[in-house]
């Protein structure tokens, strides 16, 4: 599968979902699903964004959340998540779009949008007033 990272979120590889719910029965045995995330992250990059990972000093991420973070702080800086915030806000159903369509859209702009913050009850709100009468 190519992977590439322009600025969207890739699906996740099927093959790296398997082996982290493999990882994750093997945590009863003492790893951690941190050690896991860390371990299999690597794999679903490449080109710039791995360079990026691996000129990151190894003491400077310890955690997931070590890593979560600097990986949204490069790349999802604050105007990017603010004008996605804004495009789920003022979400709006296309005239030929059927409801399976719209929601498949809407949730893919929810993904593209990682720690948007916008809770559940918001987007629900959101997604109901952008639907078409």
């Amino acid at each position: 599968m190519q992977r590439s990272l322009d600025g969207d979120l890739i699906p996740a590889d099927p093959e790296i979902k398997r082996t982290f719910h493999h990882r994750q029965r093997e945590a009863r045995t003492g790893i951690s699903d941190d050690a896991v995330r860390l371990q299999l992250f690597p794999n679903t990059l490449h080109g710039k964004v791995l360079e990026w990972l691996d000129s990151q000093p190894i003491v400077s991420i310890n955690t997931w959340d070590d890593l979560a973070q600097k990986f949204c702080t490069k790349f999802f800086p604050l105007a990017k998540i603010t004008k996605l915030k804004y495009d789920i806000s003022i979400f709006r159903q296309g005239k030929s779009e059927s409801f399976d369509e719209v929601w498949n859209r809407f949730k893919n702009m929810l993904r593209k949008c990682p720690h948007q913050g916008i809770s559940k009850g918001l987007q629900v709100q959101y997604f109901d007033a952008g639907l078409l009468p």
